[in-house]
């Protein structure tokens, strides 16, 4: 699902029904998974949101790109990281380059029994977003320097 289009709320809302969602069926399997409070989420959900431009409902899937006027179709793989809290997460999200300049793909976000969190996503390079944010980079280093106090 495309989130680009949506605004903050909307986003969020999609993005926190997809983890109850798979929340409610991974109750029924497994038993090392906590369950992350609606509070939450929504607080987590409401600092990261702008970093996630899209769900994925499958932990690998098909992505196509335009590359020299042609479309090519990638094969795409989530990946897990994991931080002990979901504080620590939100600082990575928040200050990781790479995520500047790749679309996100958020798959799920597990809490562990022992309260650490498993983000499962996956970032594809995004050339023209790439470009973006080293001319909007340069422009700020400019400006800092004309206003600058003297």
């Amino acid at each position: 699902m495309d989130l680009t289009g949506l605004s903050k709320e909307e986003r969020k809302r999609h993005l926190i029904a997809n983890v109850k969602s798979k929340n409610s069926m991974r109750k029924q399997f497994y038993s090392d998974a906590a369950i992350i409070s609606d509070q939450d989420l929504e607080d987590f959900f409401d600092k990261v949101y702008d970093r996630i431009d899209h769900i994925s409902d499958s932990p690998s899937f098909h992505f196509n790109e335009v590359v020299n006027n042609k479309i090519i179709q990638k094969s795409v793989q989530t990946v897990t990281i994991s931080y002990q809290t979901l504080d620590d997460l939100k600082d990575f999200l928040l200050n990781d380059a790479q995520i500047e300049s790749c679309i996100t793909f958020f798959y799920d976000i597990i809490k562990k029994t022992d309260e650490s969190v498993n983000f499962r996503f996956a970032n594809v390079l995004d050339g023209p977003r790439r470009i973006r944010e080293e001319r909007n980079k340069k422009i700020d280093d400019v400006l800092n320097i004309i206003n600058k106090p003297r």
